[in-house]
């Protein structure tokens, strides 16, 4: 019997980890980007550049309320999804407003392993896929609300960001089969001491004169 709440246990506590680890990933990124948004908003502020430190402000207000609402809550899905979806408007503003010279887009490689590490492929492919065809129309069709970026910089983005994302969601995809193989042979692991179990007391009653 001890070696099936082993058995037991282990399933709980593999399919713990995954709530630890995003959440983890969830109270991390909320001090951070609390603290950054607050600091580079008052400095943006204190600049005079008003529109970047608006919405500095804005990304600081919604992640304390995210951060409030799951220590309140306790709603990992739900916080994981307002998590993601702030990432990707600040990823779009950096490009729009935020990032200079280029720059900010360098902060697009860590979007995918972000969003696929909480979301899942699925989720996390859908806002990847997403963010990448709203910043090709913006490279392509340079409207005047964003920023002015070199010429060639397109085709260099999308390959190395498409690449990142690939990769990114193999490795997700093999860890989350490889767990799955663990999970279910465990699973019969347990059916079968259970069953092996049951076989054992009902031999002892039959035998019990």
């Amino acid at each position: 019997m001890n070696l099936l709440n082993t058995i037991i246990g282990y399933n709980k506590k593999e399919k713990d980890k995954e709530k630890i680890r995003k959440t983890i990933i969830i109270n991390g990124f909320s001090y951070l980007a609390m603290f950054s948004m607050l600091f580079f908003g008052t400095s943006r502020l204190l600049n005079g550049e008003y529109t970047p430190a608006i919405v500095d402000y804005t990304i600081f207000m919604i992640a304390f309320a995210n951060f409030l609402f799951f220590r309140i809550g306790k709603r990992l899905q739900v916080a994981a999804y307002v998590i993601v979806t702030l990432v990707f408007l600040l990823m779009l503003a950096i490009f729009a407003v935020i990032g200079k010279g280029g720059t900010g887009l360098y902060w697009y490689y860590v979007f995918p392993l972000f969003s696929i590490f909480l979301l899942g492929n699925i989720g996390g492919n859908i806002y990847s896929i997403i963010l990448i065809i709203l910043t090709a129309l913006g490279l392509t069709f340079k409207p005047d609300f964003i920023l002015e970026y070199p010429d060639g910089l397109l085709m260099r983005v999308v390959f190395t960001y498409s690449l990142v994302l690939a990769l990114t969601s193999i490795y997700e995809y093999v860890r989350n089969r490889t767990q799955k193989a663990f999970l279910v042979m465990y699973e019969a692991k347990s059916n079968f001491l259970e069953e092996t179990l049951q076989q054992k007391e009902e031999i002892l009653s039959i035998n019990d004169p």
